[in-house]
């Protein structure tokens, strides 16, 4: 094997085409990262080492740097299938997450210092300095072409790429950089109508036009990646504004009837503009209201990460050939069986494993699992069943359809918080 994986693959496994691109690469190389620490099984620690040196030989620009967002051919890593003469940060970020990957278990300093490199790279190109904030899209020599900044140019680099910089290293001019993407993002990104994040922005942070359509599952990651931002520094105002977010995501996108996010919603009209829903949003919910749980002791996350996660497994996870479909309805019904493309790897499903497993953390710096006892004796709540609703005061939470509102912020504020340790070190071997 040359340390590839199909990008586009059917139901059962089989591929649709020959494709690979470098952002698919390293998300698959974390997703061979959390099976061998939640297996020990050497073969996915050699699959994710094989994956990542392809990715630094085959996929690496060595004349400007960067990966490109061409397509190659998965036989031998090189041909260019599909040349687009761009580098996105999206594409950026999550390759480079690759070479983190690699370091958290390996602990070998050379995929730490590719990691570095390609970081620099675009804090050169395309960090302003002025905004606190990177351009979304540039040409293969580097050249910016769409100066705006989306959710993936700015929440996702911090996740994917400075954070775990900082948690693996320690280095405090990634903490830095992260609080000047965390405060740049509360003041300019979340609408002060609703609470919410919503749009692009061009540079000076004007909107460019979209005020009304959210992208729920965008929210509630922005959420609970406000949450680690306060297990990192102890700002009560992250903490505060994730739980707000998160609440009034729940209370705009969150379908009790079928246990299930919403794709993207109107905030005027309340109601959903987007029938598909992917697997992301949900894990992400299933994510964002673990954590919310676990820093509020409010049972309200509880009852919606039992149902959100149960709605993962039941819904989306393929008993009989492994891996989650792509997209259910509004209903839960999955109308795309597909397992890969390429914006589909195995990192969410990774996510959701390290969340379920109550045996490892992650290395961005939050302990996902570990619910001990609580959660063997409270499993994920089968979609197919009505629990709890999520909705008025008993839950806390919100349908859509009758627009009640989740608790007051500052109810879950004031509650007893868990007390948290930050697994800021990497994994020794």
């Amino acid at each position: 094997s040359n340390g590839a994986f199909y990008m586009n693959v059917n139901q059962t496994g089989q591929r649709n085409n020959e494709l690979l691109r470098a952002q698919m690469l390293g998300r698959q190389i974390y997703g061979m990262a959390v099976a061998y620490n939640l297996t020990g099984n050497e073969t996915y620690k050699s699959m994710a080492i094989n994956a990542t040196n392809l990715l630094r030989e085959k996929y690496w620009d060595n004349s400007s740097g960067g990966f490109s967002d061409d397509d190659f051919n998965v036989s031998n890593g090189s041909q260019i299938i599909n040349s687009r003469n761009s580098k996105t940060m999206f594409g950026q970020s999550w390759a480079n997450f690759g070479y983190l990957s690699t370091y958290w278990i390996t602990n070998n300093v050379t995929y730490l210092n590719y990691a570095q490199e390609s970081f620099a790279l675009y804090e050169q190109k395309a960090w302003n300095s002025t905004d606190k904030a990177y351009a979304d899209i540039a040409n293969d020599s580097w050249t910016i072409t769409s100066n705006q900044y989306t959710f993936s140019s700015t929440i996702d680099i911090a996740l994917s790429t400075v954070l775990p910089l900082y948690t693996l290293t320690g280095n405090s001019t990634y903490l830095t950089r992260l609080k000047e993407i965390t405060d740049s993002s509360l003041k300019n990104m979340v609408n002060e109508s609703n609470d919410l994040i919503v749009g692009n922005y061009n540079p000076g942070w004007t909107n460019n036009g979209n005020k009304e359509k959210i992208s729920v599952g965008h929210n509630t990651k922005y959420a609970w990646y406000l949450i680690y931002m306060y297990n990192l520094t102890n700002n009560e105002t992250y903490k505060t504004k994730g739980i707000e977010i998160f609440r009034n995501a729940t209370e705009k996108g969150w379908e009790d009837q079928y246990n299930l996010w919403s794709n993207e919603v109107n905030t005027t009209t309340n109601l959903s503009v987007n029938p598909d829903i992917p697997w992301w949003i949900i894990e992400d919910g299933s994510v964002g209201s673990h954590i919310l749980y676990k820093y509020t002791n409010n049972d309200i996350y509880y009852d919606l990460f039992k149902k959100s996660t149960g709605t993962y497994l039941d819904k989306f996870l393929d008993q009989t050939n492994g891996e989650v479909y792509e997209i259910a309805n509004e209903s839960g019904s999955i109308t795309n069986t597909d397992k890969g493309y390429e914006y589909k790897a195995s990192y969410h499903s990774s996510e959701i494993a390290i969340l379920l497993s109550q045996t490892i953390d992650g290395f961005l710096g939050v302990p996902y699992g570990n619910f001990g006892t609580y959660l063997s004796n409270n499993p994920p709540t089968s979609s197919s069943s009505q629990t709890s609703s999520v909705s008025g005061s008993e839950s806390g939470g919100s349908s859509r359809k009758n627009n009640s509102k989740v608790n007051n912020p500052q109810t879950d504020n004031n509650e007893t918080n868990k007390t948290i340790v930050s697994n800021e070190s990497k994994k020794e071997e």
